[in-house]
């Protein structure tokens, strides 16, 4: 008997192959999970049988985290140190997995290892990826919905009703399997900094700005966001006036707080405190940025609303990491307590484009955010950045445009525009209502059935707003239906004769 197998594809950072997943039943997984080394063999005779979980049942996406440090030979497609299947129980398609640790390796799982996995392939999802991780010490067992059924195509074994990707963290030496119930959409272009030409620069201007432009990056989406300028005085003004800050006003001694004063550095990741965001009129939340003073001493100021509070570490670990793991970003976690100012150095400047919005350049600032991430966080780079995207698997292709971060404005510029109907023009609703309300406009010769064109409007305008239009429509319709049988019966009865 040939043993059957199912391929899937599985991708790592760079590459990208298939794999074959062993088709058997339920007791064939229990017999293999017992042959495994004695180590194994003890720890998964002191725990419970298996792991057992359901998946694809309240997401439509699922993430399967296994132990770390097993891995998959990108050549060869098989997995190291672990092996799954897909298990035939009760007539159910189900996946297993059992933990194979060769000597000298150690598996490791904990909690947080699952919410750090990360994958290109994931940002192609846009709805919420259900993460389940796998013990290191058991077998563990998933049911797939009941629509996963096995079907032979062509000579080889299919998938139905689910699709399987294997996808390999490099970072973090972790593989992991996504389950979907629908296709797997393509991968996404990842971002990266791409130099601006020189000819996209200008000369600086002597006047002073109201507000500079940056870029603002919500997952793979790419916008701008306009910050305000202020001078030293006017920023600390404003620090004054803060909520948060109001209480350290003393009589007689002025305000007691103490501004926290941050170095930029290249390469830099600057945490915003937890709750700040922006919302879809891509204005900021939780807290206020500003560039203040002038060159050479311009800053970037902070003050944060009375609610923020500091950002989990766990939390920025896999925050952008297709961005900033190339660029070894050192991260900076800015108090919620204080107001914060970044000096940026002499090197910026503010410049005017042509046709455009005053912007800093000689440092790039680029605002980060990611949907279900509850902050901001401000990359640092020195020189002349732009954010452009690349394919993953093939950066030799150039530079992608990535995908455009539209405001609330533009996405009603974009909707359809509602045209009126003119009563010179054929079939309005007008003409319509007469020729149901008198059906002899367009009475054909005697003995020809009688033809009521159905006109349906253009626009949603045109329909009747009142009860009363409304009843008066609803009775010309059965005017007309009236005089379309007693038309009918006439005819028939001078045939009769």
């Amino acid at each position: 008997m040939t043993l059957k197998t199912v391929s899937i594809p599985f991708s790592t950072s760079k590459q990208t192959g298939f794999t074959d997943l062993k088709v058997i039943s339920h007791s064939e997984f229990v017999s293999i999970a017992e042959r495994v080394s004695l180590t194994a063999k003890e720890a998964l005779s002191k725990a419970r049988p298996y792991f057992r979980r359901r998946i694809l049942r309240e997401s439509d996406h699922s993430l399967i985290v296994l132990p770390k440090n097993v891995t998959i030979d990108p050549f060869t497609g098989k997995t190291i140190h672990g092996q799954i299947f897909l298990v035939i129980e009760h007539g159910f398609l189900n996946i297993g997995f059992i933990p194979m640790p060769e000597e000298g390796c150690k598996l490791v799982q904990y909690s947080r290892l699952k919410e750090q996995f990360y994958h290109c392939q994931l940002n192609s999802i846009s709805k919420r990826i259900g993460r389940i991780e796998t013990p290191e010490n058991k077998r563990s067992f998933f049911d797939l919905p009941a629509s996963s059924k096995l079907e032979d195509s062509l000579g080889k074994s299919v998938l139905i009703g689910i699709h399987i990707m294997l996808l390999f963290d490099d970072k973090e030496s972790t593989l992991a399997l996504l389950c979907c119930k629908y296709l797997i959409p393509p991968v996404l272009p990842v971002p990266i900094l791409y130099p601006k030409l020189r000819c996209q620069l200008v000369q600086e201007e002597s006047s002073s700005p109201t507000q500079v432009e940056i870029f603002y990056s919500l997952d793979h989406q790419l916008g701008h966001i306009k910050i305000p300028c202020l001078s030293k005085e006017e920023f600390e003004q404003c620090i004054c006036g803060s909520v948060p800050f109001k209480r350290s006003f003393k009589e007689g001694k002025g305000y007691s707080h103490k501004i926290n004063t941050i170095q930029m550095q290249d390469d830099c990741l600057l945490v915003l405190p937890y709750g700040s965001s922006v919302n879809s009129k891509q204005q900021l939340c939780g807290g206020r940025l500003y560039l203040v003073g002038s060159h050479p001493k311009l800053e970037l100021g902070f003050i944060p609303d009375a609610t923020s509070k500091k950002v989990d570490y766990n939390s920025i670990v896999s925050f952008h990491r297709s961005l900033l793991d190339p660029l070894g970003v050192a991260r900076k976690f800015i108090p919620a307590g204080s107001c914060t100012k970044i000096l940026l150095g002499e090197e910026a400047k503010v410049l005017f484009p042509l046709n455009a919005s005053p912007s800093v350049i000689g440092i790039s600032l680029f605002l980060l955010s990611s949907r279900g991430k509850h902050f901001l966080s401000v990359l640092f780079k020195r020189g002349d950045y732009k954010l452009v995207g690349i394919n993953p698997f093939n950066p030799n292709e150039g530079v992608l445009p990535l995908s455009k971060l539209m405001t609330c404005s533009e996405i009603e510029q974009e909707l359809p525009s509602k045209r009126s109907r003119i009563e010179s023009e054929p079939e309005t609703s007008k003409q319509s209502q007469e020729i149901l309300l008198n059906p002899s406009l367009e009475k054909p010769e005697t003995g020809e059935t009688v033809a009521i064109k159905l006109v349906e409007p253009e626009n949603t305008s045109t329909y009747p707003n009142t009860e009363e239009e409304r009843r008066a429509i609803a009775a010309s319709g059965l005017l007309a239906l009236a005089h379309i049988q007693t038309t009918s019966a006439l005819n028939y009865h001078s045939e009769t004769k």
